[in-house]
């Protein structure tokens, strides 16, 4: 039904996303600076996915076999160096074997834009540390577009009891924040944030979903990933539910327009979307986030003290001196056109 619309190739892809300023390029850091510290010094929240480094495409079976992905408190990290970091998870979570590909997702508690680290892990003294291959700053259109921090700190009128029998279809309508894990060819994995409105992701039948793309940095990470490997995950954050739903599929770029009618916002359409084909699915908890929740509740969403994410950016790219002066103002009239343009 949807075949005659599939993209196959990184050409046919920038005919629709044209290609990312080589400026982009730039973000990309070896270790952490300073931009990265205050992140994690900030968060909340670490999204942690992970996979064996040493795996065939056989092996890169749906369903995920020894893959993973899941949330975890963020000061369950510690920083060893500015190219090592060591993680505490307990045996509950998942992760086996040696070594691990692994991308971590920093999420702060009232803000939008986020912070990827990707490298490879051993276990060493019951951790796993983590040598950092490369990181970079993430915008935070997904988060807004979700509005992620609003959502999590209102509890549902819904009671636990109901809120826990909610079915798969009922928890996808709420549903309007989530992160794909891909991974390339060569098996690296990268973490990118989904966001808009709830029930953004539209189920097609029990084994089929469609997630539109909406506007972003154009580097199109995830979708260049899944041209060269199919195989994903999502974990999907359900507000009002003390559950989130992982999903592993297979994944092609379409451009069917009935889909991408049905994605409309505002009258605008999509231009493109991820379908996921074979799905299965799997309830998954995470206490820590359940915590973070309740303390949004009683507390409300935090302030913190840090830079702008213009600011940030800017120093991430171009450091701290005469030239980060420069074109300080130019990178936050840049980024202010992007979050007017959402859809």
């Amino acid at each position: 039904m949807f075949e005659q619309y599939v993209i196959n190739s990184e050409t046919q892809l920038r005919k629709i996303i044209p290609n990312y300023p080589s400026v982009m390029d730039k973000r990309i850091k070896t270790e952490l600076d300073a931009v990265s510290l205050e992140i994690i010094e900030h968060s909340s929240l670490l999204v942690l996915a992970y996979s064996p480094k040493y795996i065939s495409q056989d092996d890169n079976i749906l369903g995920g076999g020894d893959n993973g992905i899941n949330i975890i408190a963020a000061n369950k990290l510690e920083l060893l160096s500015n190219k090592q970091i060591a993680i505490s998870v307990d045996e509950s979570y998942g992760l086996c074997g040696e070594p691990l590909r692994l991308s971590l997702y920093f999420l702060i508690a009232g803000m939008g834009h986020g912070l990827r680290i990707n490298g490879d892990a051993h276990r060493h003294g019951g951790r796993y540390v983590l040598d950092v291959d490369y990181l970079y700053l993430h915008c935070a259109r997904a988060a807004v577009r979700a509005e992620l921090w609003p959502q999590l700190a209102t509890v549902d009128p819904v009671s636990v009891k109901k809120r826990q029998e909610l079915s798969m279809g009922e928890c996808l309508d709420r549903a309007s924040y989530a992160l794909l894990k891909t991974s390339c060819a060569q098996a690296k994995l990268e973490l990118s944030p989904r966001g808009d409105k709830p029930g953004f992701i539209q189920r097609l039948d029990d084994s089929t979903l469609f997630i539109p793309e909406r506007p972003g940095n154009k580097v199109a990470v995830s979708l260049r990933n899944v041209l060269s490997n199919p195989y994903i995950q999502l974990l999907i954050i359900i507000p009002g539910s003390d559950r989130l739903l992982r999903v592993s599929a297979a994944a092609e770029i379409s451009t069917a327009p009935s889909l991408l009618q049905n994605s409309s916002v505002n009258s605008k359409p999509a231009k493109l979307g991820l379908l996921l084909r074979y799905c299965t699915f799997e309830w998954v908890y995470s206490a820590d986030l359940e915590a973070l929740k309740a303390k949004l509740y009683r507390e409300g969403i935090p302030k913190p003290q840090l830079r702008s994410f213009a600011k940030a950016f800017n120093e991430h790219i171009s450091g701290t001196g005469l030239k980060a002066k420069l074109t300080e103002v130019v990178v936050a009239g840049v980024i202010k056109k992007d979050m007017r343009s959402l859809y």
